[in-house]
């Protein structure tokens, strides 16, 4: 009887053992599956919030671009009295850049009385120029003939303006948009190797980037590399804030999955260099690579030298800590570093990166690209677009407007207030202003406006 006992209740405790075991699993299976259909009812609608907010920004106008300022195109003609020093001045106004041997747009060379020009392309408002070779033959202080490539000759040619001014609120960020065909290959090609190698490989989201971020932060023993890809900045910059927690980084992760299954690398490249922050110019931001290329190099993507675009692919990496007018050195370093890597995966040659790695930053001048600054021309611009331009055109984005300044004709005004002032200044007379306004009679325009002694004052306009 005892015996029999003991198995009874051995039995009780395997049933209950069992029962509890049972009704264990049971409650976990029951939680992980309401869980899971949880979590895929939050990701899918998380999905669909951030689809939206993807398809708003970049399937309608991705940027509010400012308007554009142009000063009257340099038009060149046959038998016109122009002498080649007045021509070089104003090719050279246009950052247009002198070499020995003409090959590319933006570049003239001189060869006793002709100038050979690279005319660079331009959308004009009645049609588009491309981009041409010309010879311009001089004598006697005129223009005595004009070839083109093939030596065939042409009565006139006519370039491209100067910007004068980008026309931008607190609403609209300064930017310079350049779509991806016109964007050099090997600058592409430098920033994927500097960035993200493995861009046209991954879906967003490089685990490989991640793993291989993780193991070198922990040799270091802090943060030394990333591994987000470029796809992941663009999400951050486009559509996140810069706080750093768990949740902005599954934000920035899922974006960048859907922003790579919705749209073409290509695409997604475009937008990433465009949305791009590449420092600072006072109180206004520099956005993108072609508002960067002429804030430091005074002149477009296109015309950059090997050396140029290796800079600009390193301040990438930190616009303030490599900003190269602040911190030259810093900056030298790391773009002759982007160098070696080119070189080193064949991008380009040996005697490329002799020659480029020689070279010094190749920076403009920053107060040199104020001469474009004209505060009382553009408050006369401004008064003439709200009385003259409705306002729907004028908000509209890229606005381009062309203008009847000459800019030689400017220059000389600043320099004749200038010097008056200073003359009479010498007689022994203090806290004189002057102003000066030039105009066309035929054609009842404005060439030159000058309000006062500093030029790039934006107060009383005393024209």
């Amino acid at each position: 009887m005892a015996k029999k006992a003991v198995k009874k209740k051995t039995a009780k405790k395997k049933v209950a053992k069992n029962s509890f075991k049972s009704w264990f699993l049971k409650g976990l299976w029951s939680i992980t599956w309401k869980s899971a259909l949880a979590f895929i009812a939050f990701m899918v609608i998380v999905g669909i919030y951030f689809d939206q907010k993807i398809e708003r920004k970049l399937d309608g106008q991705t940027w509010n671009l400012p308007a554009q300022v142009y000063a009257r195109p340099l038009v060149l003609s046959v038998g016109e009295h122009a002498s080649k020093q007045r021509v070089i001045n104003e090719l050279k106004q246009l950052n247009y850049r002198a070499v020995k041997h003409v090959q590319g747009s933006g570049q003239f060379s001189v060869s006793g009385d002709k100038v050979n020009v690279y005319r660079r392309a331009f959308d004009f408002s009645d049609s588009m120029q491309y981009a041409k070779r010309f010879a311009i033959h001089f004598k006697n202080g005129q223009i005595k003939s004009i070839n083109n490539a093939q030596r065939q000759g042409v009565k006139a040619i006519r370039f491209e303006p100067l910007l004068l001014a980008r026309l931008h609120s607190k609403n609209i960020e300064d930017r310079l948009f350049v779509p991806f065909e016109k964007i050099p290959s090997l600058f592409i090609d430098t920033l994927l190797l500097m960035e993200d190698r493995d861009y046209y490989h991954h879906q967003g989201v490089s685990p490989l980037a991640i793993l291989r971020a993780f193991i070198t932060n922990m040799k270091a023993g802090h943060t030394v590399q990333g591994g987000s890809t470029l796809t992941q900045q663009l999400a951050k910059n486009m559509f996140l804030t810069r706080e750093r927690s768990l949740w902005r980084k599954f934000q920035e992760a899922y974006i960048a999955v859907l922003l790579d299954h919705k749209y073409s690398k290509d695409r997604l490249l475009e937008a990433y260099l465009n949305e791009l922050y590449l420092g600072q110019n006072g109180k206004s931001a520099i956005y993108g690579i072609g508002l960067a290329s002429d804030f430091y190099f005074a002149r477009p993507i296109t015309e950059l030298r090997v050396e140029q675009m290796a800079l600009l692919v390193a301040i990438i990496k930190g616009p303030s800590y490599y900003n190269p007018r602040r911190n030259p050195k810093r900056a030298q370093e790391r773009r002759d570093l982007v160098l070696r890597l080119m070189v080193e995966n064949n991008l380009i040659n040996r005697a490329e990166y002799q020659y480029a790695v020689r070279d010094n930053l190749g920076i403009a001048d920053k107060h040199a690209l104020n001469y474009r600054s004209n505060p009382a021309f553009i408050s006369l611009l401004n008064r003439e677009l709200a009385v003259q331009v409705p306002a729907s055109v004028s908000k509209k984005s890229g606005l381009l407007i062309f203008t009847s300044i000459d800019p030689v004709s400017q220059r000389y005004a600043e320099k004749a207030v200038y010097n008056g002032i200073k003359r009479v200044s010498k007689k022994g007379q203090t806290n004189l202003q002057g102003s000066m306004v030039i105009t066309d009679r035929t054609r009842a325009e404005v060439r030159a406006i000058v309000a006062g002694k500093n030029v790039k004052f934006s107060g009383f306009n005393r024209a």
